[in-house]
């Protein structure tokens, strides 16, 4: 698919880099190699995804595909999702004709085309953590994180990469490729990369406007992304909602984001994301007050938006997702972030969830249960994260009768709220963060509630 960015500046782009690889190649072996070789100078560095062979297309590199292949930029994308894995890269030349196109259910759609057929079937990255470092328990914030056997012990704090992370610059580090005013943050666990502002903004701390607004409607926001040339990328888009949330940081007050690594703020709390909910003229929105997803936003309003392009990939695409074991009590292995899942929901049992019923807890007993849990011979259970419990959402047909999530996998799942260990910050005696499975969208919850339900996870 032919991208609408600026051709002139794609030019200068794609000159700039093969004037640089092509010194580099030819002090190693020589001019006389390369055209031995029959590869144009244009074309050095461009390998066409490995299923074509780069020619020079007027001065710029272009591509000529195998067959099953279309050309999409300096790319060769497949034409079909026959027999490719969800969120695999494709190309589709049906509206509204974006140039981030993916495998979703073995046909190929652009994210934000207007239909929650759309929306991506989960994350396709590394599950990144939730940056609390805090320990908390019914009233607030704890002197010292819990012991094992100990109230409270196995919260969000207490485990995941944070623990092992603490600064925030193993994670996330700013460059500028480009311009000074147009800075951008690559995260190291995702492998994305994003705008260090917001579009309508630019500079170091992002406080200047580039433009007349930084506020957008959800086509607008689509757009701007689509035609976006920063820092010297071209290929942005708006994040989908699993995107948007890698980023919140969940010990910070609004915005929810380290302004260290995010600096500035929109006219907004209000962000975009790719995603559009089930009532007609609506979408999927973070509200960086606290960093919970919402959907059923109008699409008419003005809301900010930080695109965002793939860097690299960080986990392999499974062709299926959910490996079920159900040898001993049922397990299922999530391929795709490598996490293993207590396949019954607390107080259900057997192979196919068919013994008992959803137990619900107040959230110091859901840790306890998970802490305590012997399940499929392992007993290393602990409550997930609202990360980790969001990436088992499945946010195309929410309000379905069956729980919004793949229920083939993760049988007899009831369309309920389930705890996660993440406490909500900013609140005199803090809730903690549900996910809403009958949505697929997350709230929060007093801990002393006895209704959410459990379903603990491990490495």
């Amino acid at each position: 698919m032919v991208r609408r960015a600026d051709p002139s500046r794609l030019a200068l782009r794609s000159f700039a880099v093969v004037a640089l690889a092509g010194l580099a190649l030819m002090a190693a072996c020589g001019r006389s190699d390369i055209v031995e070789h029959g590869l144009p100078p244009v074309c050095i560095g461009v390998r066409c995804s490995n299923h074509g062979r780069c020619v020079d297309a007027g001065g710029a590199a272009g591509c000529v595909c195998d067959p099953g292949y279309d050309p999409a930029g300096q790319e060769c994308l497949p034409s079909s999702c026959a027999a490719l894995p969800d969120l695999s890269r494709c190309n589709t030349a049906d509206p509204p004709g974006f140039s981030y196109d993916l495998c979703i259910d073995q046909g190929c759609a652009s994210p934000g085309c207007g239909t929650p057929g759309c929306n991506p079937p989960g994350p396709g990255f590394a599950i990144p953590d939730t940056s609390v470092t805090l320990c908390y328990d019914a009233a607030g914030v704890l002197g010292a994180c819990p012991q094992s056997g100990e109230p409270f012990y196995g919260q969000d704090a207490q485990v995941g990469w944070d623990v092992l992370h603490p600064s925030v610059g193993e994670r996330f580090v700013r460059h500028v490729f480009g311009a000074a005013e147009e800075p951008v943050v690559t995260d190291a666990v995702t492998g994305l990369m994003w705008l260090a502002c917001v579009v309508g903004r630019g500079g170091a701390g992002c406080a200047n406007l580039t433009g007349s607004t930084d506020g957008f409607t959800f086509d607008r926001a689509h757009t701007e992304c689509e035609d976006l040339v920063w820092s010297g990328f071209d290929d942005w888009r708006v994040p989908d909602p699993f995107e948007a949330r890698s980023i919140i940081d969940f010990e910070v007050p609004a915005p929810a984001l380290d302004a260290g690594v995010f600096p500035g703020i929109a006219s907004g709390l209000w962000a975009w994301t790719s995603a559009t909910a089930q009532w007609d003229g609506t979408g999927w929105v973070v509200y960086l007050g606290s960093g919970g997803l919402s959907r059923g936003y109008g699409k008419t309003n003005l809301c900010s938006v930080r695109c965002v392009r793939t860097d690299h990939a960080t986990v392999p695409l499974p062709l299926v997702r959910y490996e079920v074991d159900t040898a001993s009590d049922r397990t299922v292995r999530d391929s795709r972030t490598g996490l293993l899942w207590q396949g019954c929901p607390a107080g259900m049992s057997g192979s196919s969830c068919a013994v008992g019923a959803a137990a619900g807890f107040d959230w110091q007993g859901a840790l306890a249960y998970c802490d305590s849990l012997d399940w499929g011979g392992r007993s290393n259970w602990r409550l997930p994260n609202l990360n980790e419990l969001l990436s088992l959402a499945d946010i195309r047909t929410p309000n379905s009768p069956d729980a919004a999530t793949d229920t083939t996998a993760f049988v007899g799942t009831p369309p309920s709220p389930f705890w996660s260990g993440t406490s909500r910050r900013g609140q005199v005696a803090p809730n903690a963060w549900v996910l809403d499975f009958a949505a697929g969208k997350d709230a929060d919850a007093d801990k002393s509630v006895v209704a959410p339900l459990v379903r603990c996870v491990t490495d």
